[in-house]
């Protein structure tokens, strides 16, 4: 009877210290010193690494990993998938990026920013510093300057070019087609000009060398206003009368 009491005890202890071990087991294990695997260490749980971790080979994170601080590589990190940078990042050397770069807010360097290939911006562009394009550029739409627009060489324009305020050439120009001007307002004694020449204008031609005055309205004529050494001025025209049809009249006044 006392033995048999004895192997009860015994039994008890052993499945108390079963249980212990278990719920022991199941809670926070805490390993005071430093643990090392051969092979692979699973972990089914959330483990709170406080010193940190050190992987000195490739390591997978299959799920999503965030980092409250800094996160850093001593080489080179890569992303394979979509990466959300929600405080911005900085790129402290030389970045590139391979594929396209999508910024949907201001797009800002400090220094220089190059561009290798083509940059598509979709809306409006201030660039206040300005800008030097140094090759062949191309603008679809239309190009304002509210202020000076200069070409160190040649500008060219291959469609119409309006320039409302005039235009003013310091050198030679060429005009490989004709050129084709006109102006509003009525002459009076100071007639508005439409074409003012200041110097010497000088017309060339391999053939016959034209000077066309014509006037497009019906019952008007052509006139050229010439000033005298006399420092008067006289009117050039031809009229069509019954006593002087097809002579030239040159008389003292303005074209009016």
């Amino acid at each position: 009877m006392f033995k048999s009491k004895d192997f009860y005890s015994v039994a008890l202890a052993v499945v108390l210290s079963l249980i212990i071990v278990a719920v022991s087991v199941s809670a926070a294990t805490t390993i005071s010193t430093s643990i090392s695997t051969g092979g692979t260490l699973d972990v089914t749980g959330l483990s709170t690494l406080t010193g940190g971790f050190i992987s000195q080979a490739s390591s997978t994170v299959s799920g999503a990993l965030t980092a409250a601080g800094y996160l850093g590589a001593s080489s080179t990190a890569g992303f394979t998938g979509l990466s959300s940078l929600y405080g911005g990042f900085i790129s402290s050397a030389s970045s590139t990026v391979n594929s396209t770069l999508t910024v949907s807010g201001v797009f800002q360097a400090s220094s220089t920013a190059l561009v290798g290939g083509a940059l598509n911006v979709t809306g409006l562009s201030t660039l206040t510093g300005g800008f030097i394009s140094q090759a062949s550029s191309t603008v679809s739409g239309a190009l304002t300057a509210a202020g000076y627009l200069g070409a160190t060489s040649t500008a060219g324009f291959s469609s119409l070019a309006s320039f409302y305020d005039g235009f003013i050439s310091s050198a030679s120009s060429t005009i490989s087609s004709t050129l084709k001007v006109t102006a509003l307002g009525v002459a009076s004694s100071s007639p508005a000009k439409a074409l003012d020449v200041v110097g010497s204008a000088l017309l060339t031609s391999t053939g016959t060398t034209t000077v066309n005055v014509e006037a497009t309205t019906a019952g008007k004529g052509s006139c050229i206003q010439l000033t005298g050494t006399d420092e008067v001025n006289y009117a050039v025209y031809a009229t069509a009368s019954s006593t002087n049809t097809g002579r030239l009249v040159v008389e003292v006044g303005r074209c009016n």
